[in-house]
């Protein structure tokens, strides 16, 4: 049978992609009260889910904050799972997340769809004073060397490009605006995007009331608080400020997911 060149192209236009997955996996429900909550690839393409529920596997499989997931089941929630999967040996950290997709499908009979629609955003803008973010230097952080990492018992020193944060604080060293933005898009729950004109890398030292967080109505401190709320104090320490407003954000609806078999 003959086919002619035109034929040839959309025959193979029609190819389906590859489906990237996993070598191997196991998935085992954590029913220990110990503590766990993380998710790491160790040498040779091992990947690894310690405690973690099926809500945060997502999250991390798409790329998204968990204001941006919609539906499901409530055990997604409450329900922690152990994960240990071989990927391709050399695997990169962001490189996982097409394999996490594939797993999720199949293994949690994870079906999902998009939707765009108008919703709840923050702007961050410059304060009235000005900015006052700490533009970062040479001397303000480390770039990281594998071959002269810190030996145990020694401090670690502020490594270029690493961001932390916990209840009450979020530091970082020589990172751009936008990684900041988004973690500060994780703390408030809601896309806040950046409107500051901060270029370049940037080093971040802000203290805050957790309690006092509010994504629908910024607050001031709290009475009797010894740190501000994290509007004011972005206002004082940051010369940076909040507004609502409104703008098109992507949503991930989870139309249908199921517990998987242990194995």
């Amino acid at each position: 049978m003959l086919f002619s060149c035109s034929q040839m192209a959309l025959t193979q236009d029609a190819a389906p992609t590859p489906r990237r997955q996993f070598e191997v996996a196991a998935i085992k429900l954590d029913t220990s009260a110990g503590k766990g909550g993380n998710i790491g690839v160790a040498p040779g393409g091992r990947f690894r889910v310690s405690s973690v529920p099926v809500r945060f596997m997502i999250r991390f499989a798409y790329n998204l904050q968990d204001f941006q997931i919609s539906g499901g089941p409530s055990w997604m929630n409450t329900d922690n799972y152990d994960v240990d999967a071989k990927a391709p040996d050399n695997v990169l950290f962001q490189q996982i997340r097409p394999l996490l997709q594939t797993l999720l499908e199949d293994r949690f009979k994870l079906v999902i769809h998009h939707e765009t629609k108008d919703v709840p955003v923050f702007e961050l803008l410059p304060a009235k004073g000005g900015v006052k973010v700490t533009a970062s230097t040479n001397g303000s952080c480390v770039i990281p060397d594998p071959k002269n990492l810190p030996k145990p018992g020694e401090p670690l020193p502020h490594f270029c490009g690493n961001i932390g944060m916990r209840p009450n604080l979020i530091e970082a060293f020589g990172v751009p605006m936008e990684r900041f933005v988004s973690t500060l898009s994780t703390v408030l729950g809601r896309t806040v995007i950046d409107k500051t004109g901060v270029t370049g890398n940037i080093d971040i030292h802000l203290e805050f009331t957790p309690d006092e967080i509010n994504a629908a109505q910024p607050a001031d401190a709290a009475a009797g608080s010894s740190k501000p709320s994290i509007f004011v104090a972005l206002q004082e320490q940051l010369g940076l400020r909040v507004q609502g407003a409104k703008a098109p954000g992507d949503l991930l609806v989870i139309d249908h997911l199921e517990r998987p078999s242990d194995n």
